[in-house]
């Protein structure tokens, strides 16, 4: 059995059920979001009732949470592949289906009255190749050939996974990918690399910009006008409202970007400011039919532990993406103010700690720990310093959080397995993916972590898999 078939066989069996209502559990990040959006619109089609619980960082036992409802059935969305034996063994008179891309559990013993959808059963790598919008939208499109739709959000949640390199997806999200710009669901546009292009005004694109971030203009609203009329691009259009990106014309565009390009010239790959550009035509909210852009939005709001507005976003409701708003503006400002902490100090080792295998951030104090995820991935793909880690550390109440990513291709290790194992014997806990990963430990205990980490790298004991 090959890993449609095994989503389709799921789909199937979740047909038994006649549940008026059913429950679902899933992660709290943009993939996450977007899977709940996409089982959520399936089962709303087809006139089934829902409740959903979001896991938070501060998620003490989840099997109290579902013990506590009365549903029968169950989806872990973007979750659940490690926890489910526990679950499912515990809680024996409910189903639950599992949709989810993290590493399996090897040595457990599955129950049946789970269904554990997930890619590492077939050698298909969950770090890159698949996520768990793209289950959910496969599964969902299993149930009824009417949510091909959905393609575009299960796209979003792939990118906000930061599962396209290069701007290209692998594996089964790259089937998904060409199938949804067949039926229409996405177009692709290139373009500047900037949050916003068709929507936000120039100045505004500029300032609140993390990727690309551009030192001494990110951040700062005065900066980036003064910025753009020394390269002599005007701010309005003749209609005297506001310029976008879009707006520009090609001699703009050129001019631009090479000023661009020269205002991050200590920044490592300072030219990558360009990109394939995702649209999804059809999405209901205009302002957010850019895929990155729609991702940030999810990624604010869920990072600030408001799971219901980004849910409705997802969802594509109008009003709660007006309440989304001031949210993304607020992340984007912790963000930049990461990431320019970040420059001002890469030479002080007591904070920008660099050696042969990694970068360690040391942010602590500075960074609070619903950052330290989103500047890590920045940081990822704007560093050059391909094969090292970076590794960003993120104050979170006792305790540091810590999000690690591989700088352009896999280093030697398993970041998911290093950070779960050396967690461990710290007191903490972690895991995640081959090149994406985290972990928490107590304050106090990050050279320990930093040292552990070099030791593992040394030894090379940990070999990330190959399919």
């Amino acid at each position: 059995m090959n890993f449609r078939t095994s989503i389709n066989k799921a789909a199937e069996f979740y047909k038994n059920f006649k549940e008026e209502t059913v429950g679902i559990i899933s992660h709290n990040d943009t993939d996450g979001i977007t899977s709940a959006a996409i089982i959520a619109k399936a089962l709303q089609r087809a006139g089934t009732k829902f409740h959903i619980h979001f896991i938070t960082r501060t998620e003490d036992d989840i099997l109290d949470v579902i013990k506590k409802k009365n549903y029968k059935v169950f989806f872990l969305l973007d979750y659940g592949s490690k926890e489910i034996n526990q679950i499912a063994k515990e809680i024996p008179d409910k189903t639950f289906f599992v949709l989810d891309h993290h590493p399996i559990d090897e040595k457990a013993d599955y129950r049946t009255n789970a269904r554990n959808i997930n890619p590492y059963f077939y050698n298909i790598d969950g770090g890159k190749d698949v996520c768990g919008a793209t289950i959910c939208y496969l599964f969902a499109r299993a149930l009824n050939e009417k949510n091909k739709d959905l393609s575009a959000l299960a796209i979003v949640g792939a990118v906000g996974d930061s599962q396209r390199k290069d701007g290209e997806f692998s594996g089964p999200n790259k089937e998904i990918f060409e199938q949804a710009l067949k039926e229409g669901f996405v177009t692709t546009k290139k373009g500047l690399k900037f949050y916003g292009w068709s929507s936000r005004p120039l100045h505004k694109a500029l300032e609140y910009s993390t990727d690309p971030f551009i030192p001494s203009i990110s951040g700062s609203e005065s900066a980036a006008v003064k910025f753009l009329q020394e390269i002599g691009i005007n701010l309005k259009k003749e209609d005297d409202s506001w310029k976008t990106i879009n707006d520009l014309t090609d001699d703009e565009k050129k001019k631009l970007a090479t000023a661009l390009i020269a205002k991050r010239y200590h920044v490592e790959n300072p030219a990558n400011i360009f990109e394939d550009k995702i649209i999804l035509p059809k999405f209901e909210i205009p302002e957010l039919r850019e895929a990155e852009v729609l991702s940030a939005t999810l990624n604010s709001c869920a990072k600030l532990e408001k799971f219901g507005i980004a849910f409705g976003v997802a969802m594509g409701n109008k009003k709660d993406f007006e309440e989304s708003k001031e949210i993304t503006r607020n992340y984007k400002k912790q963000i930049i103010d990461a990431m320019n902490y970040f420059y001002d100090n890469r030479k002080n080792e007591q904070i920008v700690k660099e050696t042969e295998h990694a970068i360690y951030f040391l942010g602590k104090d500075k960074m609070d720990s619903n950052l330290a995820g989103t500047v890590a991935t920045i940081l990822s793909f704007n560093l050059e310093a391909s094969g090292k880690a970076i590794f960003c550390f993120g104050k979170a109440d006792s305790k540091l959080k810590i999000s690690s990513r591989y700088i352009g291709k896999k280093g030697k290790v398993s970041l998911g397995e290093v950070c779960a194992k050396i967690a461990a014997n710290l007191g903490g806990e972690g895991g995640g993916h081959d090149v994406a990963a985290g972990a928490t430990i107590p304050i106090g205990k990050e050279e320990m972590f930093i040292n552990e980490f070099e030791k593992e790298l040394n030894n090379g004991k940990t070999e990330n898999k190959t399919n």
